[in-house]
């Protein structure tokens, strides 16, 4: 991946890398739960296997895999894409050494639809993590440990999307004068399942419209926001659109 030269482009390059973090934290113990009982299930039917050796071989890459989500290896992401599309794609050459079809289809599904986004995360995760890219790194670092507390730190603006009623999204955005940074949080999977990114100062708007409500624009992106937190107030980022004449 090609590493941009705009400073805003990197730093958004970081948060998604930051992003990627949390991902992977928030899967160590389930990946490690899981490549146990893939283990298990290959040394329990280590003779249907031909040559013997890749039993071995595969509790090597397992181990590997799910260990190396503890490190800071640039590169950790990678290695458990790969093991996960590698047991998707042998699963579909070694069949014999499934009980059923189903179980075979099952192993091969599954492996594969949790490889391909650990597979484009680690893109992102390995080319911010690169040689010289440490300031940026560390500063989107810094900004998400302020968005990520669930308590309304100064300076955050905090506000829920969706409806009054069924708050889908919450976000929190961060202002630090030359970027803004935005996190925003599913409900129900809040500080687990984030979304993180940086946008340039233009980028975020507010808007109160003529029925006292807000709209807040994030690059492309239109919602109306309720909850909205006080602190956003004083930013001078807020319009109000006029009322239509009678």
């Amino acid at each position: 991946m090609r590493i941009p030269d705009d400073h805003v482009e990197r730093l958004n390059m970081a948060a998604q890398a930051v992003e990627s973090e949390v991902l992977a934290s928030s899967a160590r113990w389930f990946v490690l739960f899981v490549n146990a009982l893939l283990i298990w299930g290959s040394l329990s039917v280590r003779d249907r296997f031909d040559p013997p050796w890749i039993v071995p071989v595969f509790i090597l890459c397992a181990i590997f895999a799910a260990g190396s989500l503890w490190t800071n290896w640039r590169y950790k992401l990678y290695a458990l894409a790969v093991f996960l599309l590698g047991v998707s794609v042998g699963s579909l050459v070694c069949g014999k050494v499934f009980d059923s079809e189903g179980d075979q289809f099952r192993t091969i599904v599954y492996a594969g639809i949790f490889g391909i986004p650990y597979l484009l995360a680690a893109r992102r995760y390995a080319t911010a993590h690169a040689p010289g890219r440490e300031k940026e790194q560390a500063q989107a670092e810094s900004c998400w440990e302020i968005l990520r507390t669930p308590e309304r730190s100064e300076g955050v603006i905090q506000f829920s999307t969706g409806s009054f009623w069924t708050n889908s999204n919450e976000y929190r955005l961060l202002n630090r004068g030359s970027y803004w940074a935005v996190a925003r949080f599913h409900r129900g999977f809040a500080r687990i399942l984030p979304k993180f990114s940086i946008v340039g100062p233009d980028a975020v708007k507010f808007m109160v419209l003529p029925d006292g409500e807000m709209m807040v624009s994030i690059g492309s992106d239109t919602m109306r926001a309720f909850n909205v937190s006080p602190p956003m107030f004083g930013l001078g980022h807020v319009e109000t659109q006029p009322k239509t004449a009678a």
